[in-house]
C-alpha cells in the first residue's frame, strides 16, 4: 500500500498556488492535471504546467510504503477536496486510480482523472543561488 498523509488545508493551500499554471484548455488532457510527487523525506511535490509555465510547490507529508509520483485532474482534486469537512486526509494510490478518505468519507478517482506521473511532463531543473 503507498498512502500519504496531509492536512487537507496545506493541500488546498498548496494547490491554490500551483492551479494557477494548469492549462484552462488543451489539446493535451495531461495538462490540466497536477502532479503529485512523493519523494523520500516525506515530502510531496506537487507541480502543474501549461507548458508555457511551471509550478511547483512542496509540502511535508506522512509517507506509508514506496513514494510514488501520479497526477490528478487538478479541477476534481480541489471539488474533492472541498468536499471533506475533515483536516486530515489519506490518499492512497490504487493501480488505475487513487482513494481520498478521511475517518468518515471516501472518494475513489479512476481512469480519466488519475494517471502515472511518468505521463506528465519533464520540468526543467531550476537552480537558484543565494
Amino acid at each position: 500500500m503507498n498512502s500519504i498523509k496531509v492536512s487537507k488545508r496545506t493541500l488546498l493551500d498548496n494547490l491554490n498556488i500551483v492551479k494557477v499554471a494548469v492549462a484552462k484548455k488543451s489539446t493535451l488532457p495531461i495538462l490540466t492535471h497536477i502532479c503529485l510527487d512523493v519523494e523520500p523525506g516525506d515530502i510531496l511535490k506537487l507541480t502543474a504546467t501549461d507548458l508555457k509555465m511551471s509550478i511547483s510547490t512542496i509540502m511535508p507529508v506522512t509517507v506509508v510504503g514506496n513514494p510514488v509520483s501520479y497526477t490528478v485532474d487538478a479541477k476534481y482534486l480541489e471539488s474533492v477536496l472541498s468536499f471533506f469537512k475533515n483536516d486530515d486526509i489519506t490518499i492512497e494510490y490504487l493501480e488505475g486510480g487513487i482513494k481520498i478518505f478521511t475517518v468518515d468519507s471516501s472518494v475513489i478517482l479512476h481512469d480519466d482523472y488519475v494517471k502515472h506521473g511518468s505521463d506528465f511532463p519533464i520540468m526543467p531543473k531550476v537552480e537558484t543561488r543565494v
